[in-house]
């Protein structure tokens, strides 16, 4: 194995580096996009009641309660019902794209990451 790095040469210690954080960026990108964070089954229940009861200040104070990318794209969503459909659509929207970029945060290095290994070596 050491034979290995050696004959890598200088590359190795780089390589080293941008692995070990790899590893580290895909174990944090796991636990953050677990199902339960992204979706909390306590604002889930809150959603439920409001669409078979329609009680938004119960499933606002559970989205407050339990701050996720659904909790604040429903609190977004509560907060423009009072404007029109196209309105309220529009600012869902905009929500959406700022926990998509939430949600994707260190997928690019990866993204990178993996090209680099996977471009042809030269010899």
């Amino acid at each position: 194995m050491i034979d290995f790095f050696v004959k890598g040469g200088f590359m190795m210690v780089p390589m080293i580096f941008v692995s070990v954080a790899a590893v580290g960026f895909m174990i944090e990108r796991g636990l953050a996009l677990r199902r339960d964070k992204v979706l909390p089954p306590e604002v889930l229940q809150g959603l439920n009641d409001f669409q078979k009861n329609g009680n938004k200040e119960k499933l606002k104070r559970s989205c407050e309660a339990t701050p996720s990318a659904l909790s604040r794209l429903l609190v977004c969503s509560l907060e423009h019902s009072s404007q029109s459909r196209k309105e309220n659509q529009d600012a869902v929207e905009t929500q959406a794209r700022k926990e998509v970029i939430l949600l994707e945060k260190w997928l690019v290095f990866l993204e990178i990451t993996v090209g680099i290994a996977r471009a042809p070596c030269m010899e």
